[in-house]
């Protein structure tokens, strides 16, 4: 996911510059096309917020016990990824959007107050785990990828 949020960052790029995306079709799916609230809008399947004053581009996923959100700063040329195996998992997405614009611009502590003042779960037999990555990943050659050697083994089988 930390991939494809480079490529949303490098407007369409690929690491190697090669373009992977047209940029104008990448960049009207932020486009306005349903007001959610007074600072939040949804293109085509993401939604950016503007309620810090700083747009940040997001899209996030449920399924039971799972959640995840990739986000973005297009402006700031720097995005996160949070994937989470908790059901109150949904409940840090919003928080880590808040963290990350404390850290890069303002510094005042409303993400650690919204955590705190949520309630505590009871626990389940193994606690839930949050990972976050607020890096780009490093280029791992695609000749080294599971895929390209099942790929290789199949074309040497034949």
């Amino acid at each position: 996911m930390l991939r494809y949020v480079a490529m949303e960052l490098a407007e369409g790029r690929l690491p190697d510059g090669t373009t992977y995306i047209p940029k104008e079709p990448l960049l009207a799916r932020r486009a306005p096309q349903v007001a959610i609230g007074k600072d939040e809008i949804y293109g085509m399947g993401l939604m950016v917020d503007t309620r810090y004053g700083v747009p940040v581009v997001h899209h996030g996923g449920d399924m039971v016990g799972f959640h995840s959100d990739m986000i973005w700063l297009p402006e700031s040329n720097v995005g996160a990824v949070i994937l989470t195996n908790g059901n109150p998992g949904w409940t840090l997405r919003s928080q880590l959007r808040r963290k990350l614009l404390e850290v890069l611009f303002d510094g005042h502590p409303e993400a650690d107050a919204q955590v705190a003042a949520q309630p505590t779960p009871s626990m389940p037999s193994s606690p839930p785990s949050a990972s976050c990555s607020l890096s780009p990943p490093t280029p791992r050659r695609a000749s080294s990828s599971p895929h390209a050697t099942r790929t290789r083994r199949a074309a040497r089988s034949r």
